[in-house]
């Protein structure tokens, strides 16, 4: 009856580990490719008064982890504006910006040049 006992405790063990092997390798495909996309960037009230903007977008890869973002004003001007912002569990963000010519870029922040996205313009998707 032990040996029965624990046939039957080890088979359970082990699918167990093969499901979380599973769920590991799912979650790895996943992350492989995260990437960042700006869904908007608009101007806060009238451009003469203020250089104010809104970006917002959306963190695909890495969801069901808050993820730190670096936000980049006018990244091709001599004085950039840096900013850190952080994607909530379903990957989205939102920052307000300061910005002279109307550029900005989104990056995951330690990641390489491949996993960020750029607006040179103020500009609104559909969702």
């Amino acid at each position: 009856m032990k040996k029965i006992l624990i046939a039957i405790a080890l088979i359970f063990v082990s699918a167990g580990v093969n499901r979380a092997n599973a769920t590991a390798t799912e979650t790895e495909t996943e992350v492989e490719n995260p990437r960042v996309e700006i869904t908007s960037f608009l101007r806060m009230g009238d451009w003469d008064k203020t250089k104010a903007g809104e970006v917002c977008g959306r963190l695909h890869g890495l969801e069901g982890n808050v993820v730190p973002l670096q936000v980049v004003a006018d990244y091709r001007y001599r004085a950039p504006g840096y900013y850190v912002t952080h994607a909530d569990k379903q990957g989205r963000f939102c920052h307000v910006i300061h910005t002279l010519r109307g550029e900005v870029e989104v990056s995951i922040m330690g990641q390489a040049a491949d996993m960020k996205d750029e607006a040179d313009a103020f500009f609104s998707k559909k969702r």
